[in-house]
């Protein structure tokens, strides 16, 4: 509202007081970074919350330069806050999904050529694992050294309700038996 009426596009009534054009830009470049947020957001993009935050702060300004007129803009701006606080903690080093990415990045890197497995490594194993992992095609190829689990599905936090989508992913490695979840 402040940018249509600092240009004159709009006649504004409930805005009492004058708007330069400079201010105006700012209100447009506030009201700019708030749709950024908004498509990032829904484009599932990690960093949606800066773009969010730079939009508060400079709305938060504009709105403390023009309180009378603005005042309400504070409620839209702690209401946009909450989830834009909780992304940032999210991103940060020490959060949970930081840490679990850093240590299936050390896991991968520690990654190794890895000998073939042959038929004296299925030996000691029972016929029907022998004839599954033959079967599979493993034989003659390299040993696995890890794997990645995607897990897709739902889950009811009570009987009667609806399921919740999730989707979790694990990293698995056997030369230091380790489970990243």
């Amino acid at each position: 509202m402040g940018f249509s009426k600092a240009f004159g596009f709009a006649k504004l009534d409930a805005l009492t007081l004058s708007i330069s054009k400079f201010i105006g830009l700012i209100w447009l470049l506030a009201a700019c970074l708030f749709i950024a947020c908004a498509i990032l957001f829904i484009i599932n993009l990690e960093f949606w919350w800066f773009f969010g935050g730079l939009g508060i702060l400079l709305s938060q300004f504009l709105i403390i330069l023009d309180w009378s007129d603005a005042k309400n803009g504070t409620i839209a701006n702690v209401i946009i806050l909450i989830p834009v606080i909780i992304s940032l903690a999210g991103s940060l080093p020490s959060s949970y999904k930081n840490i679990f990415k850093a240590e299936a990045i050390i896991g991968l890197n520690r990654y190794t050529q890895q000998p073939i497995l042959t038929e004296q490594d299925l030996a000691h194993l029972p016929i029907q694992v022998q004839k599954y992992i033959i079967y599979c095609g493993a034989l003659r190829k390299e040993k696995i050294h890890n794997f990645k689990a995607v897990f897709v599905g739902g889950i009811k936090p009570k009987p009667n309700s609806d399921f919740l989508e999730f989707k979790s992913i694990q990293y698995n490695f056997y030369d230091e038996p380790t489970r990243d979840f």
